[in-house]
């Protein structure tokens, strides 16, 4: 079944619990679920896309990845990128009370905020409004690194 208001968001630190993540968010787009383009998105991280958009820096895969596919390859994404690596300082030098733009695409819990314990490196697996990403109708999901925090 397919329905037009999907909310997701999941955050975590294994590698099983992300593939886990982006099979149910898959298994909730009830349409044909493959990745058949990926592309960064600055303050946003990695896209997924199920219809290949115009823009020049999206990346058309050679064959549709199915769930598990398209996980293998975005956790690759969050463990070698440069862009990964760009987010996650990005997270690290935010001023907790900007409210720029760009500030605000980066949400207050994915930032390495100051609190009672310490924090690690993690991802956060979501959609945005009406199950789209940066407001693109064919963006199904996107994939960032994040600071997940852990209490005392």
């Amino acid at each position: 079944m397919s329905f037009d208001n999907v909310i997701f968001n999941v955050n975590g630190e294994s590698k099983e619990d992300f593939i886990s993540a982006v099979k149910l968010a898959l298994s909730i787009r009830g349409r044909n679920p493959t990745t058949v383009a990926f592309r960064y998105v600055k303050g946003r991280g990695l896209v997924f896309f199920w219809s290949v958009p115009k823009e020049k820096d999206t990346i058309e895969l050679m064959q549709e990845m199915n769930p598990e596919q398209a996980a293998e390859y975005a956790w690759a994404w969050l463990q070698k990128s440069p862009d990964a690596e760009k987010e996650i300082k990005a997270l690290s030098e935010i001023d907790e009370d900007d409210d720029s733009e760009e500030s605000i695409a980066n949400s207050y819990w994915d930032r390495d905020s100051d609190h009672d314990g310490h924090n690690s490196i993690g991802w956060r697996v979501f959609a945005e409004d009406w199950g789209h990403v940066n407001g693109q109708w064919s963006a199904w999901l996107c994939v960032k690194p994040v600071f997940v925090w852990h209490g005392k």
